[in-house]
């Protein structure tokens, strides 16, 4: 990332806030095509398709609990909405 992007941002490069986050993302994005996959794909490969689906939803539970510990996101929705806003007005600001 590029030091203007770092301004404006609040991130430095690659932080593991920063990759943790990317990697949830990424994960959910894989959970949700997987599980359309096993709706839609013939019998023969949805086992295949099933234990992947299960291996990436235990990865984003460690995640999730990855987070929590470090304080990145809050497991109170309310909680993590109001600090949402808060960097959302934050960012704002910035620009």
């Amino acid at each position: 990332m590029n030091p203007l992007l770092e301004s404006l941002t609040g991130l430095k490069a690659l932080n593991d806030q920063y990759i943790a986050a990317d990697l949830m993302q990424d994960t959910q994005v894989r959970i949700s095509i997987l599980a359309q996959c096993l709706l839609e794909d013939p019998p023969h490969i949805q086992d295949s398709i099933a234990r992947e689906l299960r291996t990436a939803l235990e990865f984003l539970q460690q995640l999730t609990e990855y987070c929590v510990r470090k304080a990145w996101i809050l497991p109170d929705a309310l909680a993590q909405w109001e600090q949402d806003l808060k960097w959302a007005y934050k960012a704002v600001k910035m620009v």
